[in-house]
């Protein structure tokens, strides 16, 4: 447990340690100071009480990053599900690319850099930047790659969604 916790609070920006341990070492001087006066069983409670303590600390840190990453995955897995509304609608119906209102929204900086692309370059340096910094392992910079590009690309074709929004809000007034 010292070992994760001490290893998290070195590289974790925002660190919270798990409470019920944060003075174990005087468990530990009580555990010493009841072996030495020769009252074992108060030491062996002791012992058993800090040994609970400590797996649960142990699960603590095994699921320190959880909210973090399933964020990220939930993130991914909706982008992936509206890119392939989007991709289908675009490609197979009549409010995709051949429709003849099909107009691509304005973009906010210049002609050369997308809306779409320029939300992956500021999201993605963040978040990529936030991960080295607490030096994340590889696969969590490959869970957070696939969001931001999903997001990226509905972003740069999500008037197709406005236009599919739009047509139903029509249809169902009427």
């Amino acid at each position: 447990f010292k070992f994760k916790s001490s290893h998290k609070e070195r590289i974790t920006t925002f660190f919270k340690p798990f409470t019920p341990l944060a003075h174990y070492q005087e468990l530990v001087d009580e555990i010493r100071d009841n072996l030495i006066n020769g009252r074992y069983d108060t030491a062996d409670n002791l012992s058993a009480t800090l040994i609970e303590l400590s797996l649960q600390g142990l699960a603590y840190f095994q699921k320190y990053d959880w909210t973090f990453l399933m964020g990220i995955i939930t993130g991914g897995y909706a982008g992936w599900i509206i890119a392939l509304f989007v991709f289908v609608v675009n490609h197979y119906t009549t409010y995709g690319s051949n429709s003849s209102f099909n107009r691509p929204p304005p973009r906010l900086i210049s002609s050369s850099i997308s809306n779409g692309n320029l939300t992956m370059l500021l999201t993605g340096t963040v978040l990529f930047s936030i991960l080295l910094a607490e030096r994340s392992p590889f696969m969590y910079f490959l869970y957070a790659l696939f969001p931001v590009l999903f997001w990226g690309w509905i972003i740069d074709n999500g008037h197709v969604l406005g236009r599919v929004i739009l047509a139903t809000i029509v249809q169902a007034a009427g």
